[in-house]
């Protein structure tokens, strides 16, 4: 992604405050798994092993998982990619690539994303043409069901503001941000949906620009120490057992 599109204005912020929620957590890192659009900058002091590895690379996004099978981490942080893949499914990976006590951050997008750009395609026809984000409540409920401890979602609501449509599509294709929605429209819609969507979007503007809406979600969730996993074993293995013992006689 080119380093002057108007996203990179979204997206390394995000990237750099997952990094300090990070920090705030402990510090220094020992080990690091960053999955991000593209590397950080990291100081060295703070984390001691760190891995990076974009989704976006790979024809198959799984194959990162190929990299890191053997390898355990203190620490991995996810920057808006698993929006495309399934949350709850990557979020069980992350858990058993954890070491016990790790935490897991990420960043996702929001259900009231590109609400303008929905909004303009809904009046052309009935397709999703934008990516069906997920509500944050469901990230919460995925994080509990994965195991993780004490999850907390928060959430946060960026702008930017577009000069019309085809500067929009034109950032959402640099970054690889595309609808992947199975019920999407699998034509194109024709040079007059285009048209259609295009007038309907910069209809919207507002002394000559659109602001458009990006909801950002932000979670942490921490795995569980082993003597917290055993506890747990414990507790679900224990049995309450009833035995008739013959009665005592009398004196």
């Amino acid at each position: 992604m080119s380093p002057t599109t108007n996203l990179d204005y979204l997206l390394n912020p995000i990237s750099t405050e997952l990094i300090e929620r990070a920090y705030a957590l402990q510090r220094p890192i020992e080990s690091l798994l960053l999955i991000d659009f593209k590397p950080p900058v990291i100081a060295k002091n703070t984390v001691k092993a760190l891995e990076f590895v974009s989704l976006f690379e790979h024809h198959n996004p799984h194959d990162y998982l190929k990299q890191v099978a053997d390898k355990k981490f203190q620490c991995v942080i996810v920057n808006l990619q698993f929006d495309w893949l399934g949350f709850t499914a990557q979020a069980q990976e992350i858990y058993r690539i954890l070491l016990p006590g790790g935490v897991f951050l990420f960043s996702s997008f929001g259900a009231d994303t590109l609400s303008n750009m929905k909004r303009a395609w809904s009046r052309v026809d009935s397709f999703p043409h934008v990516h069906e984000f997920q509500d944050m409540h469901h990230h919460g409920d995925s994080l509990l069901n994965c195991r993780f401890e004490k999850p907390i979602v928060d959430t946060d609501w960026l702008r930017i503001a577009y000069p019309g449509a085809r500067a929009l599509m034109s950032d959402l294709r640099g970054a690889g941000l595309t609808n992947v929605n199975p019920k999407r429209r699998k034509s194109l819609s024709g040079k007059g949906g285009l048209k259609k969507f295009i007038a309907e979007f910069d209809a919207l503007k507002v002394d000559g620009m659109v602001l458009e809406t990006f909801e950002v979600i932000y979670g942490v969730g921490k795995k569980p120490t082993q003597e917290a996993q055993q506890a747990e074993v414990n507790k679900s293995g224990s049995r309450s057992i009833k035995v008739d013992l013959p009665a005592m006689p009398d004196d």
